[in-house]
């Protein structure tokens, strides 16, 4: 069982107990890792590969959202309609009734009075109300489009030409973007469990490569990964030279000793 190299290998322990129950052990594991506090260059990458299918995903939650906003206003609208109505139809019974008892010469009482003022006070005060701006601020599109009156002909097609965009570019907050963070802190935390078995079982000190440049900001390119990988398995079987006090005292007095033969 010799030169295979399994990339994206699964990093479940159940796995990897397979392995060690059947005697294979790797010989080398290299895990490439974000260790920034919000993710960023992992949120970077996955947004540069699925950018196009992220975007679409937004703009369908987005009108979605709008839609369900402008049918909640138009119930919001229709009912407000049915209580002035109804208002309405008992504004013009308690006239109807007023007036019956005034053509009758019974009595009229201030309550009826005091009723009939609070009715079309209310009458008064809902046809004039107008909605706070602080009640509806998150509920307000950022932009609303406007309805086109009619249809330009003479209007070029949009260009199909792909977008360029930059390598480090972040995606766009939401929920998206909130479910990714959240299921790669959870794939974080069992590869970091996963490592620690690798570590103990198979006594393998795993090769960590950061995503993110020095700098903390620009992404690693794919073959600055590869390179620096290479270059960290590849240093395992180099020869170094190690050098020790102990070693130099030790040759000093190897010559001391063969200067002292050389007199005698």
């Amino acid at each position: 069982f010799g030169n295979w190299i399994f990339v994206n290998f699964p990093y479940d322990n159940e796995v990897w107990a397979i392995l060690n129950e059947k005697n294979i052990h790797p010989d080398d594991v290299v895990v490439v890792q974000d260790s920034h506090a919000q993710l960023e260059a992992l949120q970077k990458r996955w947004y540069q590969a699925n950018r196009t299918e992220i975007d679409r995903e937004i703009r369908e939650r987005e009108d979605r959202e709008a839609n369900e906003r402008r049918i909640k206003d138009e119930e919001q609208k229709r009912r407000m309609e049915e209580m002035k109505m109804i208002a309405e139809q008992e504004r013009n019974e308690r006239l109807a009734e007023r007036q019956r008892k005034v053509e009758a010469g019974e009595p009229v009482d201030d309550e009826d009075d005091a009723a009939e003022k609070e009715m079309e006070q209310a009458i008064l005060d809902d046809r004039n109300y107008e909605p706070k701006k602080e009640d509806f601020i998150d509920k307000i599109p950022e932009t609303i489009p406007e309805v086109a009156s009619g249809i330009d002909l003479t209007r070029l097609p949009p260009s199909t030409s792909p977008i360029l965009f930059e390598q480090d570019t972040l995606p766009p907050a939401g929920i998206e973007q909130e479910a990714f963070v959240q299921q790669a802190r959870t794939d974080i935390t069992r590869i970091s469990d996963l490592m620690k078995t690798v570590s103990s079982i198979y006594n393998i000190e795993p090769i960590i490569i950061e995503l993110l440049k020095e700098d903390g900001e620009k992404l690693k390119t794919n073959e600055e990964i590869f390179q620096e990988a290479y270059d960290a398995l590849e240093k395992q079987y180099k020869y170094t030279v190690i050098e020790n006090e102990s070693n130099e005292e030790e040759v000093d007095e190897e010559e001391e000793e063969a200067g002292v033969e050389e007199e005698s």
